[in-house]
């Protein structure tokens, strides 16, 4: 980047909204956000949003939600007959598993076989949802080659050093028709909420 970024680490004194401080591992978990800070250089992740699909005690497991390819899904699996003419494109879900294919969708029922994440946002690694929902539109479903994966204790270290930050998802970020303003406006949330609550601790002090 061309300009110093403003800093999210706390200072000292200070109080830091939870929704995006620095976290310990009890507010980690399903359905919750993972947003690059500006400090994570690793080009797997820099500037990436990442909504966590899994967390437990083996693990844990997210996607990728801002990094759309141009191509399209009928261009990936061309011997499906489902996604001939669909011109959505795949995004790149994480630097794990890049053979495979998951899918996201927002659906008040839960589609068959899917895993609920949060609210009415499902993912699916079946083949038979993918047919039934990738030609549904992008403000629905949303396919993800490859996934981002951490060992036990791998992600609460990232999170502890403030490689991350942490905030429940919102399924309008991950169904947004601007997929790549996603980090930069999540962050930029972020500076303005520091802001705030910085001003606040000045006038109780």
């Amino acid at each position: 980047m061309s300009l110093p970024a403003l800093s999210l680490d706390p200072l000292p004194g200070r109080r830091i909204l939870p929704i995006l401080g620095r976290t310990d591992s009890s507010e980690l978990g399903a359905g919750k956000f993972l947003i690059a800070s500006r400090r994570l250089g690793d080009p797997n992740f820099s500037r990436s949003v990442i909504l966590l699909l899994e967390y437990g005690r083996r693990g844990a497991m997210g996607v990728i939600i801002n990094r759309p390819t141009h191509v399209s899904l009928s261009t990936l699996l061309p011997d499906l007959d489902e996604l001939r003419g669909v011109s959505q494109s795949a995004f790149v879900g994480g630097p794990v598993g890049r053979t495979g294919m998951l899918l996201l969708v927002r659906s008040e029922e839960p589609p068959e076989p899917s895993l609920r994440v949060f609210g009415d946002v499902f993912a699916s690694g079946s083949a038979q949802v993918l047919r039934q929902w990738a030609s549904r539109g992008p403000d629905v479903a949303r396919a993800y080659v490859g996934h981002a994966g951490w060992g036990p204790g791998q992600l609460d270290s990232e999170v502890g050093r403030g490689d991350w930050y942490v905030s429940p998802a919102d399924a309008s970020k991950i169904f947004s028709d601007e997929p790549a303003r996603v980090w930069k406006d999540l962050i930029d949330a972020a500076h303005g909420q520091w802001a705030w609550v910085e001003a606040i601790s000045d006038l109780q002090e």
